[in-house]
Order: C-alpha cells, then structure tokens, then sequence
C-alpha cells in the first residue's frame, strides 16, 4: 500500500511516500503465518467470534461472551485471565476505532473540501484537515475515557492507555482525564 494512494487528488510524484505491507490476519488468510505464531492466530479466533457476536448482541455483551469462551477453551486464555477488565475495554475500543476511523476521514475531506473551495487554496484545506484530525483524536480519547470509566477499568490503566494508544505525554493525558474522568 502507498499513503499516496489515500490523498484526495492524486500526485505523479510526491515528495514523502510511505510503502506498507498489509496482511490479512483475520480467519482463513495467511495460514503460513498463523501456523507460525499461536498467539496471533489465537486473537484472529478472538477477534472473528467478538464479530460473529455482535451481529446479535450489544458490543459489550459480545466481547464479554467471547472473552468468556475463549478463556474457557484455551484461546488467549493466561492473558485474558490476567488482563480481563483491560482486554476487554480495548476491544471495545478498538472495534469502535474502525468506525471512528471512518468519520475522521470523512470529517477531514469535508473540512478540507470546504476550506479549499471557500479559500481557493491548499492552505486552507490543510488546516481543515488538521483540525479535523485534532478534534476526532480529541472525541476518540473523551470515548475511550467514558467506555472504561463504565467498564471500571482503574484510573491508571486508562491513563496508560490513552498515553499509549494516542502517543500522549503523560502531562497531556492527564489533562484528558482531568476533562472527562
């Protein structure tokens, strides 16, 4: 994959390319790999029943019978024994990122669309962009804070997570906390 591939209006030659290799780890696609490593192949079963679940169930209720039969048929079952309440925040986390993901994109190339039609220049669609981005990290995080909060997932833990996830000094998270905890 090219991240130039991703930009609204095409460039022959960009001046920074990043090239990534993507590979398919959910159920059925690189056995090779699977067959290699228990442990992912074991979260790809995690992560395809925390799917088939959610088809019938509130997110949560999905995630936590998921947890509860994978621990019970030895799938990721020492770490979700040990990281319970936390496994199962980032889970709903995560599998609500796709869909936060997806706004932000969107968020960005209205804001960006806008500010280039109005203004006429580059500038202005960048900012939007940025400003899009800045806000949708801000929401992402405020969400992440409230779904743990709910969880009861310690304080610390969130802390550390939200530090983690969205590559925050700990000065910065704790002004988050402090906003929504």
């Amino acid at each position: 994959m090219k991240l130039s591939d991703a930009f609204e209006t095409a460039v022959d030659n960009p001046a920074l390319e990043l090239r990534v290799i993507q590979l398919n780890i959910n159920i059925g696609y690189n056995k090779e790999l699977m067959d290699k490593c228990k442990t992912l192949k074991e979260y790809a079963i995690y992560v395809e029943r925390v799917r088939e679940y959610t088809k019938d169930k509130p997110l949560n209720e999905a995630v936590e019978q998921a947890v509860k039969e994978c621990i019970s048929e030895g799938i990721l079952a020492e770490f979700l024994n040990r990281y319970r309440a936390e496994a199962i925040s980032m889970s709903i986390f995560e599998y609500d990122e796709e869909k936060e993901k997806a706004l932000i994109r969107e968020a960005e190339r209205e804001m960006g669309w806008n500010e280039g039609r109005e203004a006429g220049m580059k500038a202005g669609m960048e900012e939007g962009i940025k400003e899009g981005i800045k806000e949708g990290i801000k929401e992402g995080i405020k969400v992440t804070i409230e779904v743990c909060k709910s969880l009861k997932a310690s304080r610390e833990t969130v802390l550390e997570m939200i530090m983690d996830k969205f590559s925050l000094e700990e000065e910065d998270a704790e002004q988050y906390m402090q906003l929504y905890w």
